[in-house]
């Protein structure tokens, strides 16, 4: 095994050049918002900007008609308000974590700045402020600006809900103001299906890391991340899509459509790009093997789950049944992945062991049950004369528990004390289960004193 060291800047060199040669031209702009991001002192500021990009991709993926209804055509005398309120709620959730990103001084600027220019007389004046905005020349004024487009794309979307029936022209031309207002930006432009980001995107598998770590071929290392990050990302969004009893929100629409525009990105690059990027002189070896299984994997459940608008929604079983369908079959899809990098590798060794606590660290051990003890209505016993010592075979164990005494103030009742016993998991495992049991009324620690 390698030295930790040695393991942690191969992971932070390579996943740093494997995202920057993902991102393109925007590189320069992504480098500047992952310095500001770190430079943050938010609590859960990564997973604050997850869901916000994952939203914002599922925004512009939710206007293409395939991730919902796949090949079949909807009817032209469709209502389409029902997903104009998922739009609306993603949306609402958009501003609400970008306003988190925001420290208060800076976001009161901000608000300062809009206030004053749209309070200008002058429009020359009020023309400079808002140019100098729209420049975006920080990742706080690029959030802002997009915060305030999906704030006024809201009121619009407040005020069309409030039509009898939406058709689908209205839907699609809703779809292009919001798709526009998010390309724009410079700093949080939604990211591509194999675009990934530095501050969020992880292979959540250890075993996997070192998997590629101990690949000799860099090519084919990077050919292998790239479908294992995006296969990872998939499985993160999922997790937004809760399962009972905690209530289904609008906006998993938006998502379900966002996983399966994904996973069918992540199919065409397993069945062709991976097997490209994996090539050598001596051939492609068994990435391209690897890649078909894992790639038809994926196809088959897509195939047997309907998408989502092409059957009536009168479940939320409906959802739940596809999550759970995208979920085992992305899993399979890594765990085809990794065998192919390690044969001692697959989806059992790395996801069916989720819920069992990982070896070396401490497990908690469960509270154990109050002792209830009776205590003496007289106070004769405890300060008579001391007994001799009580001879039950477990009684040198119960010694070992800690004194029981009264409430300091005193309370009505029928004289019994509850006095939690053994809180030190050491010390609960050292006595017998029928000590603990034979305890009440048997030994009474005050007799000695």
């Amino acid at each position: 095994m390698a030295p930790a060291g040695e393991k942690r800047s191969f992971a932070q060199d390579f996943f740093f050049e494997l995202m920057r040669d993902s991102q393109r031209v925007r590189a320069v702009y992504l480098a500047e918002r992952e310095r500001w991001i770190r430079s943050l002192e938010i609590s859960g500021k990564e997973e604050i900007l997850f869901e916000l990009e994952m939203l914002l991709r599922g925004i512009d993926r939710f206007f293409n008609l395939r991730n919902l209804f796949g090949e079949i055509q909807p009817p032209q005398d469709r209502d389409w308000r029902e997903e104009l309120k998922a739009t609306r709620d993603a949306v609402h959730r958009s501003v609400h974590l970008s306003r988190k990103l925001i420290e208060q001084r800076q976001e009161q600027a901000l608000l300062f700045r809009s206030f004053v220019e749209g309070s200008l007389a002058d429009d020359r004046a009020r023309a400079r402020l808002g140019a100098e905005l729209r420049e975006q020349r920080t990742p706080e004024e690029s959030l802002f600006l997009l915060r305030s487009g999906l704030v006024a794309h809201q009121g619009i979307l407040d005020h069309l809900l409030r039509l009898d029936a939406a058709p689908q022209t209205l839907f699609l031309d809703v779809g292009r103001a919001l798709q526009h207002e998010l390309f724009v930006s410079r700093y949080f432009c939604p990211p591509s299906a194999l675009e990934f980001r530095a501050e969020y995107d992880r292979i959540g598998s250890v075993l996997l890391l070192e998997g590629l770590r101990l690949l000799d071929d860099e090519k084919k290392r990077k050919a292998f991340a790239l479908g294992l990050l995006a296969a990872f990302r998939s499985l993160r969004s999922l997790r937004y899509v809760p399962a009972a009893p905690v209530p289904h929100t609008r906006r998993v629409l938006v998502i379900l459509a966002l996983v399966r525009s994904e996973l069918h990105a992540l199919i065409g690059y397993l069945e062709s790009d991976l097997p490209r990027l994996s090539a050598t002189p001596a051939g492609v070896g068994n990435a391209a093997s690897a890649g078909r299984a894992a790639a038809q994997r994926i196809r088959e459940v897509i195939g047997e789950v309907p998408p989502i608008l092409s059957q009536p929604l009168t479940d939320r079983a409906q959802l739940d049944l596809q999550r759970d369908k995208l979920v085992e079959a992305t899993k399979e899809a890594v765990g085809i992945l990794a065998n192919a990098l390690d044969p001692a590798l697959g989806k059992y060794a790395l996801f069916e062991d989720d819920r069992v606590p990982r070896r070396g660290l401490p497990v908690a051990a469960p509270l154990g049950p109050r002792a209830v003890r009776p205590l003496p209505r007289s106070p004769r016993g405890l300060v008579g004369p001391p007994r001799r010592e009580h001879r039950h075979p477990h009684a040198a164990p119960a010694r070992r528990l800690p004194p029981l005494r009264r409430h300091p103030r005193p309370r009505a009742g029928d004289g019994r004390q509850a006095q939690r016993v053994a809180e030190d998991s050491h010390r609960r495992a050292g006595i017998p289960g029928v000590a603990c049991q034979g305890a009440q009324g048997e030994v009474e620690r005050g007799r000695s004193l």
